[in-house]
């Protein structure tokens, strides 16, 4: 579907200017004055400004002791709402003993089909061992967060985590930590 977004004035990293948005699939595929698209849905965004929405990278709308009021419907409408178009959740610990990607499977359960924005999952290491280790190597993306108590505990694993995922020759992954000061 097309998407022709009029007479807004776009905000961009570096500047903003007066411009037409033309958008395919999802994707803009022209910026310029006076577009033009008969195909095209067309919004008129004049007096609007027109700019990428927000990315929440740590949401907590289940963290197992306790669960927010909002769910993954009414939390993303309320991202929404407040110009955030993609949100990162925090998961809850697995029962004991779970695979690396129990939690994940549990919370697109929660998501899929309610979020109204991109979503993704934000967990926890809960123990380690060998088939750990090797889902880590497996996963395309791992992200750890870690206070200043756990992370002389779980450095580590992260690190060797790391290592294997190298020695396996993945190359195409993201290991992102981000530490805490709670």
């Amino acid at each position: 579907m097309k998407w022709l977004i009029k007479n807004g004035t776009i905000a961009s990293e570096e500047k903003t200017f007066l411009a037409d948005l033309l958008l395919e699939d999802d994707k803009i595929i022209k910026i310029d004055t006076n577009i033009e698209d008969a195909e095209a849905k067309c919004i008129d965004a004049e007096g609007c400004y027109v700019m990428p929405g927000a990315v929440d990278t740590h949401m907590d709308l289940d963290v197992g002791i306790a669960r927010a009021i909002d769910d993954f419907y009414t939390g993303t409408i309320a991202a929404a709402c407040g110009g955030t178009t993609t949100i990162i959740d925090h998961m809850a610990f697995g029962p004991k003993g779970c695979n690396l990607m129990h939690q994940v499977k549990e919370y697109h359960k929660l998501a899929d089909h309610n979020a109204v924005v991109d979503y993704g999952f934000h967990g926890v290491f809960q123990h380690v061992n060998d088939d750990i280790l090797k889902e880590i190597v497996e996963a395309e993306i791992i992200t750890t967060a870690v206070g200043p108590v756990v992370l002389p505990r779980i450095a580590p694993t992260i690190a060797k985590g790391i290592a294997l995922r190298k020695e396996n020759g993945v190359k195409n992954y993201l290991n992102i930590i981000a530490c805490e000061n709670a």
